[in-house]
C-alpha cells in the first residue's frame, strides 16, 4: 500500500480491523479515505501522514472516532448513530462536518488552524473544544459553545 492514494471501504468484512486498517496507518502517500456501513466497527484510529480528507457514513457499532494527520484535512461524519467522541489532530483542519450524529457527547480538535466545524443534529453534544492558532467558526442547529484554547503560533 505505499503508493496508494485514495481507498473507498465499504460493507468490509470484519477482518478489515485487523488487517486493512492498520495497513492504512503505515501508507505514505493516501490522501482519501471513505469508509461507508462498515457495521463491525466499533472504533477508528487513523494515524495518516497524508490524509486530506476522510469520509465516515452509516457504520452503525462505531463509537469512537480518533484521526491525526500532518497536512490540511476535511472530514464528513454522517449517520453515525453510536459514535459518542471525535478527535481530529492536524497541522490545519479546513472543515469538520459532523450530521446525524445523536449521541456525540465529545468533540475535540488540534490544529495549528482550525477554519469551519459544522455540527448538524448532534442533541447531546453541549461543547466544543478547540486548541488552534486561530479563531474557529461553528454552525450547526443548535447554539455549541467553543472551549478555544488559542496557541501562538511558531
Amino acid at each position: 500500500l505505499p503508493c496508494l492514494k485514495s481507498i473507498v471501504l465499504h460493507r468490509c468484512g470484519v477482518y478489515s480491523q485487523d488487517y486493512l486498517l492498520p495497513l492504512l496507518s503505515s501508507s505514505k502517500r493516501l490522501a482519501s479515505v471513505s469508509i461507508d456501513s462498515m457495521h463491525w466497527l466499533t472504533s477508528l484510529v487513523l494515524q495518516i501522514t497524508s490524509l486530506r480528507s476522510i469520509t465516515l457514513e452509516r457504520c452503525d457499532r462505531l463509537e469512537v472516532v480518533n484521526i491525526g494527520c500532518f497536512s490540511t484535512v476535511s472530514a464528513q461524519l454522517t449517520s453515525l448513530a453510536r459514535v459518542t467522541s471525535v478527535i481530529v489532530q492536524s497541522s490545519h483542519i479546513e472543515w469538520i462536518e459532523m450530521e446525524k450524529l445523536p449521541l456525540l457527547q465529545q468533540f475535540s480538535a488540534r490544529a495549528s488552524k482550525v477554519d469551519k466545524i459544522e455540527a448538524w443534529s448532534c442533541p447531546v453534544l453541549k461543547e466544543v473544544d478547540v486548541v488552534s492558532s486561530t479563531p474557529v467558526r461553528v454552525e450547526g442547529d443548535a447554539n455549541i459553545p467553543v472551549r478555544l484554547v488559542q496557541i501562538e503560533r511558531a
